[in-house]
């Protein structure tokens, strides 16, 4: 659970299946309960799940022949991939800059920074690079609890 304040409004994010908290607050937000919760505006979605306890060679054999070679050839093209687990302020901005200019050219809503420095202050944030001669070309910002990992902006 994610509790924060926005103009004295106490707002608490739940994700997946956590239960609501026993501290009153505003606004009770459920993000990706696998069952509609009565009273709430519920939207369905779908997903992909994935254990990731099997070994990388496993991994790569359960993708499709596409992804597999989008893999191999990012190796041989020199390519790099930084990790950061609750980015700090500048590797939040990079993201944001970068996704908010893909979005822009999607008609996608931008990407909201207040947001995503409230979960690296819950240690709820993972943000990737994918870089080639020191520019992005692709990023992924993902929340993540102890049982799950859900990409916010991808």
């Amino acid at each position: 659970m994610i509790l924060s304040t926005r103009l004295s409004v106490r707002i608490a994010d739940l994700y997946f299946e956590e239960q609501p908290p026993s501290i009153e607050v505003d606004i009770l937000r459920f993000n990706q309960a696998s069952r509609p919760i009565p009273g709430a505006i519920c939207t369905p979605f779908s997903t992909l799940v994935i254990d990731l306890t099997a070994s990388p060679e496993e991994l790569l054999a359960r993708m499709n022949s596409h992804h597999r070679q989008k893999i191999r050839r990012a190796f041989k093209d020199d390519f790099t991939y930084e990790y950061c687990r609750n980015g700090d302020q500048r590797d939040i901005e990079r993201f944001v800059d970068h996704f908010d200019r893909c979005a822009e050219l999607k008609n996608l809503q931008p990407a909201s920074r207040t947001r995503m420095e409230i979960l690296a202050q819950h240690d709820a944030l993972d943000l990737s690079f994918v870089l080639h001669d020191g520019k992005i070309l692709a990023a992924c910002c993902a929340i993540v609890t102890p049982a799950r990992v859900r990409g916010l902006y991808v």
